[in-house]
């Protein structure tokens, strides 16, 4: 899906029949051999809070990152420098309410379900942990999630069995973009470049990530205030037309990259200061303008009429 050229072990911990906490030990298992054959990111659906014996049952208060024995486990994977991604549960909508073990541990990237009107679902674990944590620490799409099914067929599907996976493809290849970064600068990155990151909440966590503005700050790339930006969009009988006005000091030129929707480089310009290049060849529709120099980069919208 999200990361279409990594290289994958499936390991199965869950016992479908029932819900007993022998199934911690067996995902710990899973994760101590992930661990013995080099896996770099973990990516788990599976989160524990209710067992069919309910004498078992986990407690609000031991959402604390370190009282379950799962949760301790991932914290361990997390000291040795493995990148957790794991499910925030579906239990939003029931008595439970919160997230599931382990994803109440720091460090571990746990991730919730939004809807494609970036709505958070109703069945989408929430946060606070115990020691007043945020969690969820960001979300993605779970609602209507787009599945292939075992028959080969498109399928939309609901659940955060499908955002956590989502999201842990993206951040396989922020990881592979960012080779020098460990998997806790990795989180950071993430959680520091999504939509609530100045105002996070126990329902989004610190919200929608953007995993370019992320990649962006890596590579120590800043975004430009807006007032510095040395472009201007025009048009001109609906044909968008772009101006170079004065350069950033040091710069001799601007690269551009006209981007389709989906993410795809249709045109490329290398440009200098006051100069118009306008777009006579694209066709009627909206793409994201993409502008670089050494030491900027601005990104926008545009629109061929």
């Amino acid at each position: 899906g999200t990361a279409p050229d990594a290289a994958y072990w499936l390991l199965r911990s869950e016992d479908t029949d029932t819900e007993y906490p022998a199934e911690e030990d067996y995902w710990v298992a899973a994760l101590e051999y992930a661990d013995s054959i080099g896996a770099d990111v973990i990516t788990s659906s599976l989160g524990y809070s209710e067992f069919d014996d309910s004498r078992f049952n986990h407690t609000w208060d031991q959402l604390d990152g370190k009282s379950a024995f799962i949760s301790q486990a991932a914290a361990m994977g997390v000291q040795k420098g493995l990148l957790i991604v794991v499910s925030a549960g579906n239990e939003g909508g029931n008595n439970w309410g919160k997230i599931t073990f382990p994803g109440d541990v720091d460090g571990v990237l746990t991730v919730g379900a939004v809807s494609p009107n970036l709505k958070p679902a109703y069945f989408s674990g929430r946060g606070f942990t115990a020691d007043g944590r945020i969690k969820p620490d960001i979300m993605g799409i779970g609602a209507t999630a787009a599945t292939i099914t075992p028959e080969g067929n498109t399928a939309w599907k609901d659940g955060t069995s499908f955002s956590a996976p989502i999201i842990a493809g993206l951040t396989v290849c922020l990881r592979q973009a960012l080779p020098d970064l460990s998997a806790q600068e990795i989180v950071g990155l993430i959680k520091n470049n999504s939509s609530q990151s100045l105002t996070p909440d126990s329902v989004m966590g610190y919200g929608i990530p953007d995993f370019y503005a992320a990649y962006r700050q890596g590579t120590g790339i800043e975004p430009s205030l807006k007032g510095d930006i040395p472009l201007q969009i025009i048009y001109r009988e609906g044909i968008p037309i772009i101006k170079i006005k004065r350069l950033p000091i040091g710069e001799t030129s601007i690269a551009l990259h006209i981007y389709t929707l989906e993410g795809v480089i249709i045109q490329e310009y290398n440009v200098s200061e006051n100069s118009e290049t306008p777009l006579y060849t694209l066709k009627k529709g909206i793409y994201i303008l993409a502008a670089r120099c050494q030491s900027n980069y601005w990104t926008q919208k545009i629109q061929r009429l």
